[in-house]
């Protein structure tokens, strides 16, 4: 039996660990594998998890500090209309389709406040990863998709 592999570090931005790669780790996890393949997984969603986790809690200090506030110091919501990709609202019923958003005091607030967001979804991190060998994945039913998108965590 192989020994486990030790603990590495991959560098990865806020948007793709979201996007791209916590879905593929998941995708993995359901995937039938060794006993070696699940742990070092299972170990890297947990990492994945908390560096998730970390930058939810950044966002909603950033939406906390920037958004109107209510008579009780709490963030002021209500609803915004969607927009299309040319900026015109997305209609429903003949009324303008509409979604809980956070309220600001100007538009440049908001304008503010999403910029440093996108900033944050930006920034680039060090994610502790249990890397596998594609050895250790040659039983699996692992999709090219999926080999691609965990590049980091597949080593050859």
């Amino acid at each position: 039996m192989s020994k486990l592999k030790t603990l590495n570090f991959m560098k990865i931005t806020n948007q793709d660990l979201r996007g791209i790669f916590i879905p593929h780790m998941r995708e993995l996890s359901t995937v039938r594998t060794s006993t070696k393949v699940a742990y070092n997984a299972a170990k890297t969603i947990k990492s994945a998890l908390k560096a998730s986790e970390d930058y939810d809690a950044a966002r909603q200090t950033l939406l906390d500090s920037s958004a109107s506030k209510d008579e009780n110091g709490k963030p002021k919501t209500g609803p915004e209309p969607i927009l299309d990709t040319n900026g015109n609202p997305v209609m429903e019923g003949g009324k303008p389709k509409t979604e809980m958003s956070y309220l600001f005091d100007t538009p440049e607030a908001k304008v503010e406040c999403l910029k440093q967001i996108r900033e944050l979804d930006a920034m680039e991190i060090n994610l502790d990863i249990f890397p596998v060998s594609l050895d250790d994945l040659s039983s699996s039913q692992i999709t090219a998709q999926m080999i691609l998108a965990l590049r980091d965590f597949i080593t050859e």
